[in-house]
């Protein structure tokens, strides 16, 4: 009878080899071991923040001029828990470009409200940062992160504004308050007062010498006239020869 060639040669190897049930078990169990323990290693919860940020707010200009140096106030509340106490823990304020991982400056947190001062752009345009709050644990010297925290502003850059100065006059209006008229009656005198000139001297003189020869030259005729009237009465009176 022929045999097939295959399972000839596959019965063959098989004898060589001395196939071992119990060592075959013992290398699954060891693989299911390895799992178990992988599946449990990553299924290890994180530790939370012993001292988290309860609250950040951040105080900054809405809008500067390019190259303007800009004070930007940022205020952190840390609430940090029992385990913490015993604990060294020091924040850090850093200024980053949205959406680039470059740190403008770093600022130590030494209060409440810490101040960092930071130069605008020198290009006009929206100037969008991120506020990066980090906790750090100093108590061993290693410096592990505890919390980070951050918040995005948005400046405006923009060239200052010309204003034309205008000079306004402002006049101020007088008020004039009427007396209340009382029952006393008072009489009041108006002089009135000629504004004649004062006659030049020669024109006084001119005038003397004008009435004197006038008053001369009536005289005068009053006693031609009276001569002539008396003359033609002699010669009336007189008989005729």
């Amino acid at each position: 009878m022929m045999i097939p060639m295959g399972l000839h040669e596959s019965e063959g190897l098989n004898a060589i080899r001395g196939w071992n049930p119990r060592r075959t078990m013992r290398n699954a169990v060891y693989a299911i071991i390895v799992l178990i323990l992988s599946f449990s290693l990553s299924a290890t919860p994180i530790q939370a923040a012993l001292c988290p940020v309860m609250n950040m707010a951040v105080n900054y200009p809405k809008i500067v001029s390019p190259g303007q140096w800009v004070q930007i106030d940022v205020t952190v509340i840390v609430a940090c828990s029992l385990s913490a106490i015993g604990g060294i823990y020091q924040g850090t304020i850093k200024l980053m470009p949205t959406g680039i991982t470059r740190v403008i400056t770093t600022q130590a947190i030494l209060g409440p409200t810490t101040s960092v001062i930071v130069a605008a752009p020198v290009v006009t345009g929206w100037w969008n940062l991120t506020v990066v709050v980090t906790i750090t644990d100093q108590t061993y010297g290693l410096g592990g992160v505890d919390s980070i925290t951050n918040q995005m502003i948005s400046i405006q850059v923009q060239n200052p504004i010309e204003y034309t100065t205008a000079t306004v006059t402002a006049y101020q209006a007088l008020t004039v308050t009427a007396p209340t008229p009382t029952s006393t009656l008072t009489s009041t005198t108006v002089q009135s007062i000629s504004q004649t000139p004062p006659a030049q001297p020669y024109l006084q003189f001119s005038t003397i010498l004008f009435a004197v020869a006038f008053a001369i030259t009536l005289f005068t005729l009053r006693r031609t006239r009276q001569k002539t009237s008396n003359a033609e009465n002699e010669k009336a009176q007189e008989p005729e020869k």
